[in-house]
């Protein structure tokens, strides 16, 4: 979503100074019809990996009245992602100097990942590296083992 592009943006030009903490807020639903949270949950983790990297080091997860709450843990943040049975999309970086809000605009994603899709058929060329598909799988793993452990905070190497 360009509303994601523009918190990176904004984030490394400094305009918050340094992040302390993020929240993203995106519709989940761990007992869809869809493979439960496999279905949506990927969208949000993909929005913190293009925000804040790849070295997501754990995951905690829980749940309250069928809202999910899972905080990825890096080694200098903690990035909060709320999967929630609400349509709202939403992005808030806590900063030192100030914050950033931006409300999320899916709309133009699924022609894009069509077109994307279109391109890889076309070329034989992957539109993502390897890593950036399977990670969000490994976190979502983790989500569940931290939720059938009680929201113990589970490494991602665990899953190696």
């Amino acid at each position: 979503a360009p509303q994601v592009l523009d918190l990176v943006r904004e984030i490394e030009r400094g305009d918050i100074g340094e992040v302390a903490s993020c929240v993203i807020s995106f519709p989940g639903d761990r007992s869809s019809e869809y493979a439960g949270i496999f279905f949506y949950g990927q969208h949000l983790i993909e929005m913190v990996i293009k925000t804040f990297g790849d070295q997501i080091r754990s995951v905690a997860c829980f749940e309250k009245k069928g809202h999910l709450t899972a905080i990825a843990r890096y080694d200098d943040i903690d990035v909060v992602m709320n999967f929630t049975p609400a349509n709202r999309y939403l992005a808030v970086a806590y900063g030192k100097k100030g914050n950033i809000v931006k409300e999320i605009d899916i709309s133009g994603i699924y022609p894009a990942e069509v077109a994307n899709f279109v391109k890889m058929i076309r070329t034989g060329e992957m539109p993502l590296p390897l890593n950036d598909i399977v990670l969000p799988v490994y976190v979502l793993n983790a989500m569940e083992k931290s939720l059938a452990e009680g929201g113990r905070d589970v490494s991602l190497s665990e899953l190696f």
